[in-house]
């Protein structure tokens, strides 16, 4: 690799005077109704942030020292999740009061609308438009795989991650294009705070410099900045990795790195599709089991053996065509290539299904980028989001470069601008209200279900209250349902099963975990019940039973017929709390029978939540159920 002198000329046409800000701001409006909406149809967070909440909790309780483990969940999880935003929770809360709930509703969406600006610089720099970038980031601001894991409560983890990972796509792409050190210091500080905020970012920051360098640089002085980013980023976190190894050991990163879609966990799905297309009957590499998913993508299809060759044929051409595309200097032949490339893009299902085709050489080391961008992103990340990051970017140029201009050449001249006008405001109005629908879970998408499932609600706070009141410190539940989640940091109570952070020690702990929570929570009567109890080997004190709807893994559910009243009807079960959506049951059984000596019998709630009722029936006066999440 020889050592050269070239620096891409920064382009300015639309993208950088100031009035290219001016397409940035209907990307910013929308993601700020789509919050809006978020927080007018969400009185609780969608998804789950307990354990995240409770974590900031032991920052604080520790004096913001690096706590060694997690308590309350299904075991003790070891305290190895990158710390930064936790700590950045438990200051808020000692600083100002906030309640955890508010926090989690309010501070992802605020966070995700300001990485709208970062991701617009990036697209306008990339692309060389402020229009381009402007739609780009729209498509951002309102797609629901993006969406997703970023406006919902586990966004005050995620949605900073998402805001650091896209500003360092902009300075590490102004890094490789002009090496000017100011970027080098952002990038390296960008890097650094995506490493203490989440673990796959930070992979696909290594991937995205990994693209910038190949498709901008190419250079000695390239691969040594990108080089002092990666290298830097982790002398610079060794405070917080290296304690935590000095703590757990290895296993605790390499056993989370293969939970959750793990690592290149893509590759055995391709290589078994293409066996079973190539040979029918052949036998198939296991992919392992995963819940429904917001969007399914699947690269390759293995319908037929001759269109599934094709499609193989198709990828391998989309690899080496975009890796020869980005290392042969000569523009005509990038150009042509690329053109080729995407061809066999267009052609291939699934995932690059939408790629327009590039090949009018004005954009070939972008188009050469994009592509292997993509390639990379979808074979060795398995969350949908990041992938649609660079979607946006494809959509918008389809738009700019290939509808619009195909218009002009219809349209009469007078009325030109009149129709680019109405597609673009179809197609920002028909964007906005599937983002807007998303958030308000008006959408069957996820899995089936509605779209940004709530966790908990009102039932479920008053019951946590109740149990954070009227039980010992000690008692262990086993609740049914995704409420489990936040019920630890809601109560300091600990539950018995589920999968929150057992990622932490090992795909196979997480895995029993995931299965005996999903088979606990789905039983349909007490016979059931004990029966997962037994086989898991747990003894909980309690069990937190919905008695309507509810959701397992986000996936609406209601309660089977028989199951409350199996319960109230078995010896081994005592009711001592109900209300509209919730029954408690006290284990009576001779496993909890140590742990409920020492344990008084708290009062029996009735139907309203308000008072106390004895088992004869007779109404007593009981204290006042506080507010939900009253911790401090």
């Amino acid at each position: 690799m020889a050592t050269d002198k070239r620096t891409f000329e920064i382009a300015r046409p639309d993208s950088l005077d100031a009035d290219g800000y001016v397409w940035l701001l209907p990307a910013v409006l929308a993601g700020s109704l789509v919050h809006l909406i978020y927080l007018g149809t969400h009185p609780y967070p969608a998804f789950g942030a307990g354990l995240f909440l409770l974590m900031a909790e032991q920052v604080s309780h520790h004096g913001y020292a690096l706590p060694s483990a997690i308590p309350h969940y299904a075991s003790s999880i070891p305290f190895a999740y990158p710390p930064l935003m936790f700590y950045v929770v438990a200051a808020l809360r000692d600083l100002t009061g906030a309640d955890p709930l508010f926090i989690s509703r309010v501070l992802p969406g605020l966070v995700t609308t300001t990485a709208l600006v970062p991701c617009y610089l990036f697209v306008r720099e990339l692309l060389d438009s402020g229009r381009k970038a402007g739609l780009a980031t729209f498509v951002v601001a309102v797609s629901p795989p993006i969406l997703q894991w970023h406006i919902s409560a586990g966004g005050i983890v995620r949605a900073p991650a998402f805001l650091f990972l896209v500003s360092g796509l902009y300075t590490g792409l102004m890094l490789f294009k002009t090496r000017r050190p100011k970027w080098l210091v952002a990038s390296l500080g960008l890097f650094s705070l995506t490493i203490l905020t989440h673990p796959t970012y930070t992979i696909f920051f290594v991937l995205s410099y990994l693209c910038l360098f190949a498709g901008f640089s190419r250079t000695i002085s390239g691969l040594r900045d990108g080089a002092i980013v990666g290298v830097g980023g982790l002398v610079l976190t060794v405070p917080w990795w290296g304690q935590v190894l000095a703590t757990h050991g290895t296993a605790v990163f390499s056993g989370a790195a293969g939970t959750h879609g793990g690592l290149a966990q893509k590759v055995p799905a391709v290589l078994s599709d293409v066996v079973s297309t190539l040979v029918p009957g052949g036998p198939a590499i296991s992919r392992g089991t995963h819940s429904a998913e917001l969007v399914s993508i699947q690269p390759w299809f293995g319908d037929l053996s001759v269109v599934g060759f094709l499609q193989l044929v198709g990828g391998v051409v989309l690899f080496v065509g975009a890796a020869a595309s980005l290392v042969i200097a000569d523009e005509d032949t990038q150009s042509k290539l690329a053109a080729f490339v995407s061809a066999q893009v267009a052609a291939t299902r699934g995932e690059f299904a939408n790629l327009p085709v590039f090949g009018d050489g004005s954009h070939p080391r972008v188009t050469a980028f994009l592509l292997g961008w993509l390639f990379l992103t979808v074979t060795v990340v398995s969350q949908h989001r990041f992938a649609y990051l660079i979607h946006s970017i494809l959509v918008a140029i389809l738009v700019y470069e290939y509808l619009l201009p195909t218009l002009d050449d219809i349209a009469p001249r007078p009325t030109r601008q009149q129709v680019e006008f109405g597609v673009l405001l179809v197609l920002a109005v028909s964007c906005l209200s599937v983002g807007g629908l998303y958030a308000a879970s008006q959408l069957d998408s996820h899995g089936g279900s509605a779209s940004l499932p709530e966790f908990i609600d009102d039932s479920d706070a008053a019951a946590m209250s109740w149990a954070a009141e009227n039980t010992d410190p000690s008692a262990r539940f086993l609740v049914m349902g995704d409420a489990a989640e936040w019920f630890p940091q809601s109560t300091d109570r600990a539950i018995t099963t589920g999968p929150w952070g057992i990622e932490w020690k090992g795909s196979g702990a997480y895995s029993t975990q995931l299965a005996q929570f999903i088979d606990v929570s789905t039983c349909a009567d007490a016979a059931c019940v004990s029966q997962q109890v037994e086989r898991a080997g747990v003894h909980p004190d309690y069990v937190y039973v919905p008695t309507d709807g509810y959701t397992v893994r986000g996936m609406e559910t209601d309660p089977a017929p028989g199951l409350y009243a199996s319960l109230v009807a078995a010896e081994d079960y005592t009711l001592v709390f109900e209300n509209d959506g919730v029954a408690i049951f006290r284990v009576t059984d001779a496993a909890s029978a140590d742990s409920l000596a020492a344990t008084q019998s708290p009062p029996l709630l009735g139907p309203s939540g308000g008072a106390a009722i004895d088992h004869h029936g007779t109404e007593r006066e009981t204290a006042t159920v506080r507010a939900p999440y009253d911790r401090n």
